[in-house]
């Protein structure tokens, strides 16, 4: 059974997907919190089902075949539909059935020739290239492809977008290889792979959240991702399918070597972890270039009925750190020559703290499935009821692991696996009134996951109405958020 877990921005509950206005995450395997778990192709077929006026469909595979009825079910319906596959998977059944069912595809052999890359994007656009709302303009992007192996067996993700700009960005991608802005292509404009030019515009604000998106090869994505890893003040996690890019690599070595804390975890496809090109063998000291001190990256180990991949790319930049710019990474692209000088793939740089969370939840649960120790990370929830009269509880959840003994010696400890602290560990929450002056204080420890607050003082006294504030303080980390007390008569 699909769960549930949603995230308004200001609201946070624990279940998938989430939801924070703007953006939605998914995730097919089990990732905590509950965030996991979805059946990536009926969600999409949620997303096909959404679309009112078009519908443009990017992918390298698509085999499944209640996702190829879904997309004629939106044609016979009125929606422009238009599809584009790679050329090495354009003949299976399922393209056949599009095909059968009136709707137009085409791969990257259509202007004559293919070249010597991959089309390996995997997204969507709904409802861009109408004028009836910016409103309904939605991107669906992320490592998934439409087939069986990658929906049950292969670990990926997907992001959902609702803004038009960056739904327009993705169209003027799709047009670029389509050759036209219409329903029919046209292959004397048509391009692929090392013919497209750099016609995109590569940031945009959603909700206040900057997002910059990059197509390969023609826009420099690997140099956008090396700027985001030097941004980087305190820690990098990262689950991968094929990591072989030097530039990359050796920007992540260079913040491991000049900051004494900086942290970094990794977890490899097994196909890739011991190819001698691939950065998980210097990072395990064993290569030309080793690591010293070397991070913790480890060999995936997805729990799978048969033989699956870690088929993720994304990378969590100070996911956990308020104080920094959480950034998440995810795409198409594997960090490789081929991902970013010959195939066509995209790229999104998300700095937002919220979907930066949802991704950690994934990569701890990779990351304990390889065997390894997971990062601290103290989550402050929003308060229900909210506004509120009689009483409201306080949702957190203090991690296991101590920042202090982080702090001291994290590289040691990522080689010892040591597990952490006891229960022992206190911190408080403190409401503070709109001045600043704290009017009651509890204290909290490992044990505990909520608080209720009444509206009292520490006398007992009950508050006026009004916008307060809670504080969540521990080990090193600090959290706050706003509620609203509704005083009854007032």
């Amino acid at each position: 059974m699909q769960k549930t877990f949603r995230l308004l921005l200001t609201l946070l509950v624990l279940a998938a997907p989430i939801y924070t206005h703007s953006f939605e995450v998914y995730f097919n395997f089990n990732s905590d919190d509950n965030c996991g778990d979805t059946h990536l192709d009926e969600k999409f077929g949620e997303f096909i089902s959404g679309a009112e006026y078009t519908l443009d469909i990017c992918f390298y595979t698509l085999t499944l075949y209640n996702v190829c009825d879904s997309i004629i079910s939106a044609h016979d319906r009125g929606v422009s539909v238009r599809v584009i596959i790679e050329a090495d998977n354009s003949d299976y059944s399922a393209v056949e059935r599009l095909e059968e069912g009136g709707i137009t595809v085409i791969d990257d052999w259509f202007p004559g020739s293919g070249g010597s890359g991959f089309m390996h994007n995997k997204f969507a656009i709904r409802d861009s290239r109408d004028s009836s709302s910016f409103n309904d303009d939605y991107l669906w992007t992320g490592s998934w492809n439409a087939s069986y192996t990658n929906t049950f067996y292969d670990a990926n993700n997907v992001i959902v977008i609702q803004d038009h700009n960056l739904a327009r960005q993705y169209t003027l991608e799709f047009d670029e290889m389509w050759g036209s802005q219409g329903e029919t292509p046209n292959s004397s404009n048509s391009k692929f792979h090392t013919r497209k030019v750099d016609n995109i515009s590569h940031s945009c604000y959603i909700n206040g959240s900057l997002v910059e998106v990059y197509m390969s090869p023609s826009d420099g994505a690997t140099a956008a991702i090396v700027d985001a890893v030097k941004s980087a003040d305190h820690e990098i996690l990262f689950c991968i399918m094929a990591f072989t890019s030097d530039t990359l690599e050796s920007a992540m070595k260079n913040k491991w070597d000049q900051i004494s804390n900086f942290r970094i975890k990794g977890v490899f496809d097994g196909s890739m972890w011991n190819n001698e090109s691939s950065a998980s063998i210097n990072m395990r000291g064993l290569g030309d270039n080793p690591w010293s001190l070397n991070p913790e990256v480890l060999l995936d180990s997805v729990n799978k009925p048969e033989d699956g991949i870690l088929h993720h790319k994304y990378m969590i930049i100070d996911g956990h750190y308020s104080d920094s710019d959480p950034t998440v990474i995810t795409g198409s692209m594997n960090w490789s020559t081929n991902g970013e000088c010959t195939n066509d793939e995209n790229t999104l740089i998300i700095h937002n703290a919220d979907v930066a969370r949802a991704f950690i939840n994934e990569f701890n649960a990779r990351f304990r499935e390889a065997g390894g120790v997971t990062v601290p990370q103290n989550i402050l929830v929003q308060n229900f009821p909210n506004p509120f009269t009689y009483t409201t509880t306080i949702y957190f959840h203090l991690d296991s692991l101590s920042d202090d003994t982080l702090e001291t010696d994290e590289k040691s400890i990522l080689r010892l696996n040591m597990t952490g602290s006891s229960n022992t560990q206190k911190g408080t929450v403190k409401i503070v009134n709109i001045v600043g002056k704290t009017v009651k204080t509890y204290q909290v420890d490992r044990s505990m996951n909520k608080i209720n607050w009444d509206g009292t003082d520490e006398s007992g006294q009950e508050l006026p109405s009004g916008l307060y504030f809670y504080h969540l303080t521990f080990n090193k980390h600090e959290a706050s958020k706003k509620m609203i007390y509704l005083r009854e008569g007032q």
